[in-house]
């Protein structure tokens, strides 16, 4: 398998999971206070070799996210 299908296939699979976790979404608007393993997404992301995630792991997500924002 080339680069670019596993690429485009981890790409596919990080979409995936975000579509069956928006209800879990945080946003400025939402009031989460929970502590857990979070993932960023790019999606205007234009390079063919770099998957566009960061992986990271709060105590408090609702705030770790105002803090990236």
């Amino acid at each position: 398998m080339d680069n670019n299908l596993k690429i485009d296939n981890i790409i596919y699979q990080v979409k995936r999971l975000i579509l069956d976790n928006l209800y879990r979404e945080v946003t400025l608007s939402t009031k989460h206070n929970i502590s857990g393993i979070y993932m960023i997404y790019i999606d205007n992301f234009t390079s063919e070799k770099i998957v566009p995630i960061y992986v990271g792991q709060a105590k408090d997500i609702q705030r770790r996210y105002k803090q990236h924002f």
